[in-house]
């Protein structure tokens, strides 16, 4: 696509695009699972650690590639559509969303109850060791 770019021809991009469209969509479902596996991480981890391993080795590489055509685009100011990826940032996104979700889901409604801090604390501090565990 680079060698296209430069000769400055719509005609065989929209060709190029038209032929790579499928890889779009690609993109979108390992994104979305790559989503679903950061929000998921603590359990994926025990039931399908095959799963999130492989979901590791893909975003290290395409965080990889993501470096080459930033240092590519320096030279030759082109830039292949859906760069960069950023499924790393997107991974601990969904990641901080989970532990997030899990520390205001253990809160307590009760607003009559003296000990609502102390509970919530140790809800959370239940939850922390239970992940601690996992990633030991």
């Amino acid at each position: 696509m680079s060698e296209v770019y430069r000769e400055h021809s719509n005609a065989d991009l929209n060709t190029l695009r038209e032929y790579f469209k499928g890889v779009d969509d690609l993109n979108a479902l390992v994104r979305s699972h790559i989503s679903l596996i950061g929000s998921r991480i603590t359990s994926a981890v025990i039931t399908q650690h095959r799963f999130v391993v492989d979901c590791v080795r893909i975003i290290d590489r395409e965080e990889r590639a993501d470096a080459i055509w930033e240092k590519r685009s320096e030279k030759n100011q082109f830039k292949p559509e859906g760069r960069p990826k950023c499924w790393k940032k997107l991974l601990f996104s969904s990641i901080a969303q989970s532990i997030r979700d899990k520390v205001f889901g253990s809160a307590l409604d009760s607003d009559t109850d003296k000990n609502k801090l102390v509970r919530h604390n140790e809800a959370i501090r239940q939850h922390t060791l239970a992940d601690l565990k996992i990633a030991k």
